[in-house]
């Protein structure tokens, strides 16, 4: 498995078909947590590519100076990721604008802690459910369903 964060690129032999990809769209964790996903994954027998727009040392994203790039590289990682698990985090309101450009796609599955509500994520969530985008209480069980989408697990 590989793990491509903020900015990087990932490593994919020309001529191959691109391996099978996951998105996670997540407010900034520590490293020890995403090192816990990481495994999570593997544990599922997932072996491709996984975005992470943060660094690899867990922290906060870019500032102000690298975010029309950052947007850039979250923009095409999301395009070429096979499904997207998006942890909605009141923080993260301008991923909104971004990931609601994928409501319709068929590879988005969200999960929200309801007692984080906002009122724009009121409004995303209803978006969401009117697109019938699968929605879950945990980031685990996001992850699994989405997993089962592209056949990782069963």
């Amino acid at each position: 498995m590989q793990v491509v964060h903020a900015f990087g690129t990932p490593n994919v032999s020309p001529g191959k078909d691109p391996p099978l990809s996951i998105f996670l769209a997540i407010p900034p964790v520590s490293a020890k947590r995403l090192e816990e996903l990481r495994h999570h994954l593997e544990g599922r027998g997932f072996d491709g590519i996984v975005y992470v727009p943060q660094s690899q040392y867990g922290c906060v994203r870019p500032g102000t100076s690298q975010l029309a790039e950052f947007v850039t590289w979250t923009q095409r990682c999301l395009s070429q990721a096979g499904v997207i698990v998006w942890s909605m985090n009141k923080d993260d309101a301008w991923l909104s604008f971004i990931l609601g450009a994928f409501l319709t796609s068929g590879k988005i599955w969200v999960t929200c802690k309801m007692e984080l509500y906002t009122p724009v994520m009121r409004l995303i969530l209803r978006s969401a459910m009117a697109h019938e985008v699968p929605i879950h209480e945990t980031l685990l069980e996001a992850i699994d369903a989405a997993l089962c989408k592209i056949r990782v697990i069963e």
